[in-house]
C-alpha cells in the first residue's frame, strides 16, 4: 500500500539568539520496499531565499532555496527529521514563521498536513535620545532640538514612546510646542515618535512660546519610555528655555 505522508512538529520554536534550531519530522505511515521522494512546500513570513533567514538540513533533505524541497526515503525508512537553523542577522524583522506543508508526488498520499516553526528575532533596536541643541529662548523664539535614535533599522514601522518632564508647563502651546516628522503630541507628559521601516533617526523641534510672564528659565526633559518592539535605558535629554521677561 502507498504510504500516507504526515508532518510532526518535533520542535516548533527556534531563535536567532544562539541560533537555536527547530525541527519538523516527515513520517510515512508504513515502510516501502522501494525508495520514496516526498515533496514539501515552504511558506510563512520568513524569506525562502537560501541562507537569508534560515537554512534547512537533514539526511535525505534537498533544498536550494525557494518554496519547494524534497525529502528522500530509502526503502524501509519511515521517518526523516528536517532541521531549521536560523540566520542570526542584524535586521529587526520581528518574529517570523516557516511553514512546511505536504505536496503531491509519486508513490504516496497526503492530506496537505502542515507544521509551522517560529523564529524568534533578537534584533529589537535600542532607543536613545541625543541632545542636538539643548538651548532655546523666548526671545526670537529660538528653537531647541533633541533627536530620537534607533540603534539599528527595522523592516517594520516602530512607534517610540517618550515622557515629558521639567519645570515648563506641559500644556499644549502654553510654554512651548513640539513638532517634527512622525512626532505626535497633543499636550501632557506623553508623546510618540513614529519610525517608518528603515528609518533610524527622528528630530523633535521645541519652539518656545514668547509670553509676557516673568517665569525665569524653564526646562523640558525628554525621557524614553516603555513600548513594543524596542528596548531602552530610560535615557534623557533636557532643553532649557531662557526667559526674556
Amino acid at each position: 500500500d502507498a504510504p500516507t505522508v504526515t508532518i510532526a512538529g518535533t520542535d516548533l520554536t527556534s531563535a536567532e539568539a544562539g541560533t537555536a534550531t527547530g525541527t519538523v519530522t516527515i513520517n510515512l505511515s508504513n515502510s516501502s520496499t522501494v525508495a520514496k521522494t516526498v515533496n514539501l512546500t515552504l511558506g510563512g513570513t520568513a524569506s525562502t531565499g537560501l541562507g537569508t533567514d534560515y537554512n534547512l538540513s537533514g539526511t535525505g533533505v534537498t533544498w536550494t532555496g525557494g518554496t519547494s524541497l524534497t525529502v528522500n526515503f530509502p526503502a524501509g525508512t519511515t521517518s526523516r527529521p528536517i532541521l531549521l537553523t536560523p540566520v542570526d542577522d542584524s535586521l529587526d524583522e520581528g518574529d517570523e514563521t516557516v511553514s512546511f506543508t505536504t505536496a503531491n508526488g509519486t508513490g504516496y498520499t497526503h492530506g496537505s498536513t502542515s507544521q509551522t516553526i517560529t523564529i524568534t528575532d533578537d534584533d529589537a533596536p535600542t532607543v536613545t535620545i541625543a541632545g542636538t541643541d539643548l538651548t532655546s529662548a523666548e526671545a526670537g523664539t529660538a528653537t531647541g532640538t533633541v533627536t530620537v535614535n534607533l540603534s539599528n533599522s527595522s523592516t517594520v514601522a516602530k512607534t517610540v514612546n517618550l515622557t515629558l518632564g521639567g519645570t515648563a508647563s506641559t500644556g499644549l502651546g502654553t510654554d512651548y510646542n513640539l513638532s517634527g516628522t512622525g512626532v505626535t503630541w497633543t499636550g501632557g507628559t506623553s508623546l510618540t515618535v513614529n519610525f517608518p521601516a528603515g528609518t533610524t533617526s527622528r528630530p523633535i523641534l521645541l519652539t518656545p512660546v514668547d509670553d509676557s510672564l516673568d517665569e525665569g528659565d524653564e526646562t523640558v526633559s525628554f525621557t524614553t519610555a516603555n513600548g513594543t518592539g524596542y528596548t531602552h535605558g530610560s535615557t534623557s535629554q533636557t532643553i532649557t528655555i531662557t526667559d526674556d521677561d
